[in-house]
């Protein structure tokens, strides 16, 4: 995460507001202390270049899945950031975060109800059980 942004940049995520590496940093710690599942997708990325300087807007949607507590949250807004080019690389100098909806869902992981998916398909896991971590 921190290779997004440039080491002064400065982040407003809500909960937290100041330098986005200490968000990163914050935001990592966070997960590993709650054995949940989680998805960030962003998309509908808005670019507006001006030399080394640009405006940008992402929408997001992120899902929290608690199999404990059998519930999933999904949360959706946009990333307004502001851009900067240095040596050929861009980052992200500054980010605002707009929350547009929230929502809690019951359940969270019934695949064989919800989709009809057989007992034995491939679910994700954490580490390290998940496919991913397994030898090739």
């Amino acid at each position: 995460m921190k290779s997004t942004f440039w080491p002064e940049a400065r982040d407003n995520h809500g909960a937290f507001v100041g330098n986005a590496h200490e968000f990163c940093e914050w935001s990592y710690s966070g997960h590993q202390t709650s054995q949940h599942f989680a998805i960030h997708h962003c998309s509908n990325v808005l670019i507006e270049l001006s030399g080394h300087q640009a405006k940008c807007e992402s929408a997001f949607l992120y899902v929290w899945i608690d199999p404990h507590k059998n519930e999933t949250k999904l949360l959706g807004g946009r990333y307004n950031d502001r851009c900067e080019k240095r040596n050929g690389e861009w980052k992200v100098l500054q980010r605002q975060t707009i929350f547009d909806w929230a929502n809690r869902l019951p359940g969270a992981r019934d695949f064989e109800g919800i989709f009809g998916m057989p007992p034995t398909a491939l679910k994700g896991d954490h580490f390290p059980n998940d496919l991913i971590y397994a030898e090739s």
